[in-house]
């Protein structure tokens, strides 16, 4: 059973474990999931060991429970600790991908999308959370079209975050939009590579701080 913290994340749950009563001694990371494919979030909390949520794993000297219906599903997941902008928050990183097709009757008046139309739509999508557009903070790998299908390849800056729904669905609202001549989108949600803000475009960055 493999669950992995990173550096940032231990150090975040050390600092969080410091303000519980007696330093947080006797206290574990509890990991679990809700839901199921691309309704499916992470949580996590600070609590005690017990037979409902037995110590499973230790990392970076951190122990980590869960139930024993979730470790199938949690085995491999990597735990980071993210600070983009306003935005701060623990990241899954999941060994797994998700995929979702959806489809609509096209015009058949209208012309094949190409790849300038699907990146110009996806400029519209908008993550909530920090208020830029997907392209530029960098979360579409790849962009495939096969007549008036689209295949869409990208990932989430926060996949735990349930805003990651509304993101998809917006991504298909813009695409039949702004591509009258589309018939299906086709995306799949990866996690590896994982996203960093070195992804960004120089825009987001500046409009982050991030620029030098």
């Amino acid at each position: 059973m493999s669950i992995e913290l990173t550096a940032m994340a231990a150090q975040e749950i050390r600092q969080l474990l410091s303000e519980q009563p007696e330093g947080g001694n006797g206290l574990c990371l509890q990991v679990g999931i809700k839901g199921l494919g691309p309704q499916r979030n992470f949580t996590l909390e600070l609590t005690e060991s017990g037979a409902e949520h037995p110590v499973i794993a230790e990392s970076q000297g951190i122990r980590i429970s869960c139930r024993e219906a979730d470790r199938p599903r949690l085995d491999g997941v990597k735990i980071d600790f993210r600070h983009v902008g306003a935005v701060r928050g623990f990241i899954f990183q999941s060994p797994s991908h998700e995929t979702s097709v959806t489809d609509r009757k096209p015009d058949a008046g209208q012309a094949t999308p190409d790849e300038e139309q699907v990146r110009l739509a996806l400029h519209d999508v908008i993550d909530p959370e920090i208020g830029i557009n997907i392209v530029d903070l960098g979360l579409v790998y790849g962009i495939g079209i096969d007549g008036r299908r689209v295949q869409i390849t990208m990932t989430m800056t926060t996949p735990a975050c349930p805003v990651s729904e509304q993101i998809k669905r917006d991504i298909n609202t813009r695409l039949f939009e702004r591509c009258p001549g589309l018939e299906r989108v086709e995306f799949a949600v990866v996690w590896d590579p994982p996203w960093d803000p070195e992804k960004m475009s120089q825009v987001a960055k500046q409009a982050l701080g991030w620029s030098r």
